[in-house]
């Protein structure tokens, strides 16, 4: 649910704008407004939610009084509050209640503002206006936290290699038949100790089906499985690849074959994206743990890294546009024709990505950045995918 932009009586209300003149002004005197969160939370019963989460509420609401957040990054800013309160453990009711009182002492410290530096007769029109933009804001920011619990919860429950992606329903699977004593009830044509996970994704399940059957027939004693569109498949030996075989990953089985497998999938998804037949985990191995920073830490990445491309839904396009431009090596030709459209209208776009952005991807490291957002975001499209599959 995205935070509607204010009606137009609200957005030209002549009150609205000393209300966002104290609340400027409070941006910068953080410090003594710290000081009453802190007095707050010494007064707050046992129990209750910790001063970081109350510091984290108050600065969001505080920018969204100064006006400086669009709606559409205000509905991402409170998803980002929300993961950040489930991620230390905050019950959901207690972070709602937070937002509440946030806003409670924010109309208490504006209205101190505003008897001090307004006339008495416009102090109440300027705090009408403060209960307007709160008003307005706090139903889709309750939604918004709402579901970035119910999000993390998703993960929670299926944490990767465990049911957060589309190959651990086929690793369980496989798996079932060696029992909780090993790989000794595996198929007797199966070569044991399986070394190697491969996966590739494909674009039905019938060509998962013949992927499986094709690598079967290369690579005797291989234990292969395909569920919806993924082929898994463990061997002893690192397989050998038919002819056209579908872009995969591979990994070895090291701690265990559910991490393997999460793994040679990472790896078959680039495969995908940037057009190579194999991706090994040894090529790309230092760019996993970035898949593992919290969400908060990945999303502000994402946020510093795209801006409005990865904020906003409407920019989609420029985000496919800019995985087109870099896949075929900044040529535009090339990166314009994969996505069917006119050389000027892949110009224009690309033009945008920078003025959003402020990425020149001419710069190396510019180039880095945007090729390590892409890459988790691709991931979250594939993990989102999957569960929604799964569901």
């Amino acid at each position: 649910m995205t935070i509607p932009p204010p009606s137009q009586r609200t957005a030209t209300d002549h009150h609205v704008a000393p209300l966002r003149q104290i609340a400027c002004h409070l941006q910068r005197t953080r410090p003594a407004l710290a000081t009453r969160i802190v007095e707050c939370a010494i007064a707050a019963p046992p129990g209750s939610p910790p001063l970081t989460d109350a510091m984290d509420g108050m600065w969001l609401w505080l920018d969204v009084l100064a006006g400086t957040l669009p709606p559409a990054e205000a509905d991402h800013r409170f998803r980002m509050l929300g993961q950040a309160y489930a991620h230390r453990d905050t019950r959901p009711e207690d972070a709602i209640v937070l937002q509440h009182t946030c806003v409670a002492v924010l109309r208490q410290v504006v209205a101190e503002q505003t008897h001090v530096v307004r006339p008495a007769q416009d102090a109440a029109a300027v705090m009408r206006a403060f209960d307007a933009v709160t008003h307005h804001y706090s139903g889709p920011a309750f939604t918004a936290i709402a579901e970035a619990y119910r999000a993390v919860r998703a993960r929670t429950a299926h944490p990767p290699g465990e049911g957060g992606d589309a190959t651990a329903p086929v690793v369980r699977a496989l798996m079932k038949a060696a029992g909780d004593t090993g790989l000794q009830r595996l198929p007797d044509w199966v070569e044991t100790p399986l070394r190697w996970c491969l996966v590739s994704r494909l674009d039905s399940a019938a060509q998962a089906e013949e992927a499986g059957q094709e690598l079967r027939t290369a690579n005797p004693g291989t234990l292969a499985a395909a569920i919806d569109r993924t082929l898994v498949a463990y061997q002893h030996e690192r397989p050998a690849l038919p002819d056209g075989f579908p872009p995969s990953g591979l990994a070895a089985v090291e701690t265990s074959p559910e991490q393997a497998a999460r793994y040679a999938g990472i790896c078959a998804g680039l495969a995908r994206d940037y057009g190579h037949p194999l991706v090994d985990t040894r090529q790309i191995r230092p760019l996993i743990p970035a898949l593992d920073q919290s969400p908060p830490v990945r999303e502000e990445f994402l946020t510093t890294c795209l801006g409005p491309l990865h904020t906003d839904d409407q920019n989609a396009h420029l985000v496919q546009t800019l995985r087109a431009y870099l896949t075929h090596g900044l040529r535009s030709a090339p990166a314009a024709r994969s996505l069917f459209v006119h050389r000027h209208t892949m110009t224009y776009r690309l033009r945008c990505i920078r003025e959003l952005t402020g990425l020149d991807l001419d710069r190396p490291l510019h180039r880095l950045q945007a090729e390590v957002a892409l890459f988790l975001l691709a991931e979250d499209e594939r993990r989102g995918h999957a569960q929604r599959a799964e569901i």
